[in-house]
């Protein structure tokens, strides 16, 4: 356990921690922050300066931190760079509520958000708990979860539900429990994405989908999101696996740049070398491109 740290809690999850991470911080300060990540899966820290390097050290104090595009640890997503695309092509539009890499076998840990470059309070990125929204749900409902699974494919279209149907049979999809378990609380949340999820498995179409809205509508609900307006110099981590995140519409006049890193225990890159992945994440040369003009089928042949 972890010394002490002055923090206050964001309703309806997360703290907002009072600390400059500028000067040495002790490894007992490290525990306590690791302590608080595992119980509330959201930390803020306001007024950061961070270069890349010092983001990236940080969010290695709370798991192995893996390059993105195989290259770049730290990704921008902005609507005011060429390199800030980040795979979409327009970072001012809705984004859904996501896990990132939910299609993967083993989806990554967590995101380290740091807002490089912003209008204050002008933009924002939602959260929701799949933590608040299980404890939330009726008991009849919980009941029914147990041993339930669900079919994720990877997310062509950031605007709409992405259905199985409706991506190419060579694209990633991974199946995952309905419910887990978080490894150090022991505490159990939802594992369903509102952009990638298809379906409950083992389910009639219509039980799939009048399951997967009971969930949605507890989990999304407007009192059940947290929204964080961007401040510069935030510093955002998240818990990937108990959290989604989406974005509002941008107003393409207000910059918003945010450079994240990812914490994995592998990256996209190395789970999936088929792909050309900075292709599709639009940070080399080619620039911003869909997964269906970037894939190479010659190798997946090698």
């Amino acid at each position: 356990m972890g010394q002490a740290v002055n923090y206050t809690r964001i309703e309806p999850f997360g703290v907002e921690v009072d600390m400059d991470l500028s000067g040495p911080v002790s490894a007992e300060t490290y525990g306590a922050l690791r302590d608080l990540f595992n119980e509330h899966h959201l930390l803020v820290f306001r007024r950061q300066n961070m270069d890349l390097m010092e983001q990236v050290n940080f969010a290695k104090r709370f798991g192995p931190v893996v390059p993105v595009d195989n290259l770049n640890f730290g990704i921008l997503v902005s609507n005011v760079r060429a390199d800030g695309k980040f795979g979409l092509k327009d970072v001012n539009t809705e984004l859904r509520f996501h896990h990132d890499s939910p299609f993967s076998p083993i989806p990554d840990m967590g995101i380290l958000f740091y807002a490089l470059d912003v209008v204050d309070e002008a933009s924002s990125t939602t959260f929701s708990s799949g933590a608040v929204a299980y404890d939330r749900l009726p008991e009849s409902t919980r009941s029914r979860l147990g041993g339930l699974q669900t079919l994720n494919v990877f997310p062509q279209n950031s605007l709409i539900r992405n259905r199985n149907d409706q991506v190419p049979a060579h694209f990633p999809r991974a199946i995952h429990k309905l419910v887990w378990r978080h490894k150090h609380t022991g505490r159990p949340f939802l594992f369903s994405c509102h952009l990638t999820t298809d379906c409950i498995l083992g389910l009639k179409p219509e039980e799939s989908e009048a399951l997967l809205e009971e969930i949605w509508n507890i989990q999304f609900d407007d009192a059940a999101i947290y929204e964080h307006k961007w401040r510069n110099g935030d510093l955002v981590l998240v818990d990937n696996h108990v959290l989604q995140h989406g974005r509002p519409p941008v107003k393409s006049e207000e910059n918003r740049t945010l450079r994240r890193v990812t914490l994995a225990e592998k990256s996209f890159a190395d789970t999936f070398p088929e792909f050309d992945v900075r292709a599709i994440l639009g940070t080399g040369d080619k620039g911003s491109a869909s997964l269906a003009e970037s894939y190479q089928p010659e190798a997946r042949a090698g």
